[in-house]
């Protein structure tokens, strides 16, 4: 689930005392102590049972501590993960149930609060097996179109009539419609969102949403012999020496697995370039790490900007990561709380309850002197969450190009077939009330 808190990380310059007490106040809240929430569960029934998320498609069955994972539509179940109760307990945290009948969860480090509804029974689809349709083309596009169709909010602000689109290609899909003639008419209609979260991976096949940028093109052409992976990180490394060699001259820093690098542009200008929102413990890092590697390096960071004016962000070659990592770092440019966004998830016919996310002071120090932000159509994802955080500052000044318009967590949606769908779910709003 979530992709993408609030300040439990550290507390600096504290009396050891003072420290005991504050310890003593958060093992007592239950919120925050899996251990605890789990007991207080058990009395009030426990985590066993069937369990619907609200949005987002998916159902939880705990039953004698084994966790299976369903990923569901109206006409469809499909199990989709599997483990022990201690492995879900392992990804997630924060607890709470209520009355027996509700329980909330976040994903390890995530900021985003998950609600569940208990079910009697495990819904029909999941009852039943349906493998004997994995392979059916009829039935995998229904299931794709449901997936969309019960999930996704943006059919008029990305100009796609999904009535239209299903009168268009349904016809064109039998019993003996083949693999690669099904691909081929996926690939048409996700081709038609312009959504850099909307795609589908089909084996080894990936097939996106939204045509390359300028910099992917450019990069895509000069290390045409790469890999991706490789391709990326060559890229950076080009970048990087572009920064250190044109700009920042010897003044010249870098940290968190090079994905972060500061330096002066002058004596009194301070410049500070993120080249993703995560993986700063190392490749595939968990969130967590990463958090505490981004911690250090903020700390870095804000204490050699103490003696500038001004200082340069740039984030127009970030491709997303984690919204909690862009909220710390927004939180080192905060001069007081603020709200920075809500987002709500498509559920039913509606929207599940609005959650607020804030940004707030962190660290010893906050640079809020005059600060530009620059951007681009690279900025993706989490970096635009990043963005829209540094715009609920009064002294941040945003230069440049239009982003991605990336928002939403990208939610995966199983086919039966065993090809994966993602899809935009969640409908981000700034502080100023716009959705971008």
């Amino acid at each position: 689930m979530d992709t993408r808190k609030k300040s439990k990380f550290q507390i600096r310059q504290a009396k050891p005392r003072f420290i005991v007490i504050i310890l003593l106040l958060f093992l007592s809240l239950p919120i925050w102590n899996g251990r605890q929430a789990y007991a207080q569960q058990d009395k009030a029934g426990g985590l066993d049972g069937v369990w619907r998320l609200r949005g987002y498609g998916k159902v939880l069955h705990i039953h004698e501590g084994n966790c299976t994972n369903f990923d569901t539509t109206k006409i469809s179940c499909l199990q989709v993960r599997k483990g022990t109760l201690n492995d879900f307990k392992e990804r997630f945290d924060r607890f709470e149930i209520y009355d027996t009948d509700r329980l909330s969860l976040f994903t390890k480090g995530g900021i985003t609060r998950y609600t569940y509804d208990r079910l009697n029974t495990l819904p029909e689809y999941c009852q039943n097996d349906c493998t004997s349709k994995s392979k059916d083309p009829e039935y995998n596009f229904e299931v794709f179109y449901r997936a969309f169709n019960e999930n996704y909010p943006f059919f008029k602000a990305h100009n796609v009539n999904w009535d239209r689109i299903y009168k268009t290609y349904r016809p064109k899909v039998t019993a003996k419609t083949t693999d690669e003639e099904l691909l081929e008419i996926f690939s048409v209609v996700i081709k038609s969102f312009n959504d850099p979260h909307v795609s589908l991976h089909a084996g080894d096949r990936w097939i996106g949403s939204t045509k390359p940028d300028a910099w992917g093109l450019h990069i895509r052409q000069e290390f045409a012999s790469e890999k991706p992976m490789d391709r990326f990180f060559k890229s950076l490394e080009k970048l990087r020496s572009i920064i250190k060699e044109d700009f920042l001259n010897l003044d010249y820093r870098m940290a968190a697995n090079n994905f972060i690098v500061w330096g002066k542009i002058k004596p009194n200008i301070g410049y500070l370039n993120i080249f993703i929102m995560g993986d700063y413990a190392g490749l595939r890092s968990s969130r967590t790490d990463s958090m505490k590697v981004l911690q250090t390096t903020l700390d870095q960071v804000m204490e050699y900007f103490r003696s500038v004016e001004a200082v340069v962000v740039d984030v127009r070659f970030n491709t997303g990561g984690y919204d909690g990592l862009s909220m710390m770092i927004a939180n080192r440019f905060a001069d007081r709380k603020r709200l920075a966004f809500t987002k709500k998830a498509v559920y039913g016919k509606g929207f599940t309850e609005k959650q607020e996310f804030y940004i707030r002071p962190q660290g010893n120090f906050q640079f809020t002197g005059p600060t530009f932000l620059l951007t681009s159509e690279r900025t993706v994802s989490a970096a635009e969450i990043f963005v829209i955080c540094m715009m609920a500052c009064p002294h941040v000044t945003r230069i440049g190009g239009t982003t991605a318009g990336a928002f939403s967590d990208v939610l995966t949606k199983h086919l039966p077939n065993g090809w994966q769908l993602e899809i935009s779910n969640e409908v981000y709003e700034a502080a100023d009330g716009r959705v971008y």
